[in-house]
């Protein structure tokens, strides 16, 4: 048995016995730790752990859960399957479907150069990228190319021509992206009854977290494999979508309690983690969302420092408040350390590093950013030295001052695009130079 007190909403949601239910868990409600304890509980009652199919979004989260299963039933739960939508896929592609066999999954650099090939195949001119995110959307949509050819819009047809091309590449070099990891498990269970029986025998429970970030294609599957028993617990909230660019979309709770008619909805509404005050704020600007379930969270925690709203005029400017800010609370005797910037867009974020370098403030970063990559560092030591008089201390300068002569005279004064040249050429060469050496 576990310590933990739940409070009534998490309670009924782990003792749930049988038929859909869904869970509305808001932000900091517990929500993965309840759907951990309802697998435990499921197997205290009885449930075969080998029938039990629990999916979230990140393999942290797959780890965490796994983690709890083995500590509280001393390894008896290790049977259970916890995975996430695209494990669950592979598992299916490598144990029943032949044909992919020795087939390997395509990295982003390489799928864009398959997709560059395919614009070639039909005389496309469109951009590779743009085209690789609509082939995905159009998977996660469970659209064909056949789908495509039969609209009338022209602008689906030549994406038709490009998405059939683009599947016969990579059938020829044996290659799957990430999206057909759902795809083609979809495609396979539709096709044959056989093989959707066994695995709708095999999982008689199934249990989903972060529902909200499902795109129709993993919907769809969970429908099929659920079709037989209707034990499907979803989790999640709404008003936290962030993966509309792999087709999410935020009315999914309204969608599954139509389809679901007979199943139970109870609502987390209790965050554990914040402050009144961010609490208060969040539902403020949450109420404004279209298409959602209404709800409101609520927190005994304190109120907490109030929540202060910077505007810049634009992006940089955004970027420089930020810089500022820090610097503030810093002179106020935070440690650099203890402060976090979340950016809800990845192109802002060489901005937002900038002004941190403009400003001399240090920092770490969870993703190689734009500045974080030691060519990018490298050229702006080589431009800083140039015109801002910088040591140059980590800078070869026998190696620059040759450069410096083979592109510019002596006396030519260095302008910001001169210097941008020179720390290129620098950058470019020592990389060959290194890769030479080695």
């Amino acid at each position: 048995m576990t310590d933990i007190q739940f409070n009534e909403q998490q309670a009924e949601a782990i003792s749930h016995r049988e038929g859909p239910m869904v869970v509305l868990s808001v932000a900091g409600s517990g929500k993965t730790l309840v759907l951990t304890e309802r697998i435990i509980r499921l197997i205290e009652n009885g449930v075969n752990p080998s029938r039990l199919l629990a999916i979230t979004f990140a393999k942290k989260a797959v780890l965490e859960i796994q983690s709890r299963i083995k500590k509280r039933l001393n390894g008896s739960g290790s049977k259970a399957l916890v995975c996430t939508f695209h494990s669950l896929g592979f598992r299916i592609l490598k144990s029943e479907d032949p044909e992919t066999i020795g087939f390997r999954l395509v990295h982003d650099a390489e799928q864009e150069e398959v997709v560059s090939e395919a614009m070639k195949m039909v005389d496309s001119e469109h951009d590779p990228p743009d085209l690789m995110r609509k082939i995905s959307l159009a998977k996660n949509d469970l659209v064909s190319p056949q789908d495509l050819e039969a609209s009338k819009k022209e602008e689906n047809q030549q994406l038709a021509k490009v998405y059939r091309a683009y599947e016969l590449l990579k059938r020829r070099a044996r290659l799957l992206d990430f999206d057909d990891l759902l795809y083609l498990p979809y495609r396979l269970l539709t096709s044959n009854e056989d093989i959707l029986e066994h695995y709708q025998r095999r999982f008689q429970h199934i249990l989903i977290d972060e529902f909200q970030d499902s795109s129709r294609v993993m919907v769809e599957m969970v429908r099929l494999l659920s079709r037989s028993h209707r034990n499907i617990w979803v989790a999640g909230d709404d008003d936290q979508t962030i993966h509309g660019f792999r087709g999410a979309r935020s009315d999914i709770f309204i969608s599954f309690a139509k389809d679901y008619g007979d199943g139970k909805t109870i609502t987390m509404s209790h965050n554990y983690r914040s402050t009144g005050n961010i609490i208060e704020a969040a539902n403020h600007l949450i109420h404004r969302n279209k298409k959602r379930v209404p709800k409101q969270m609520v927190t005994d925690n304190e109120d907490g420092p109030e929540v202060l709203v910077l505007q810049g005029e634009n992006e940089t400017g955004e970027a420089d408040i930020i810089a500022k800010t820090i610097l503030e609370l810093s002179n106020q005797g935070y440690h650099f350390g203890e402060m976090a910037i979340l950016a809800r867009l990845y192109r802002i974020m060489p901005l937002i590093e900038g002004a941190l370098i403009r400003k001399g403030i240090p920092y770490n970063s969870f993703a190689e950013f734009f500045y974080d990559r030691q060519d990018i560092r490298t050229a702006i030591a080589v431009m800083r030295h140039l015109l801002a008089g910088g040591s140059g201390a980590s800078l070869n300068q026998e190696f620059l001052s040759a450069i410096r002569d083979d592109l510019y005279a002596p006396h030519e004064i260095l302008t910001l695009k001169s210097a941008f040249s020179i720390a290129f050429a620098y950058t470019m060469r020592l990389r060959q130079k290194t890769f030479l050496d080695e």
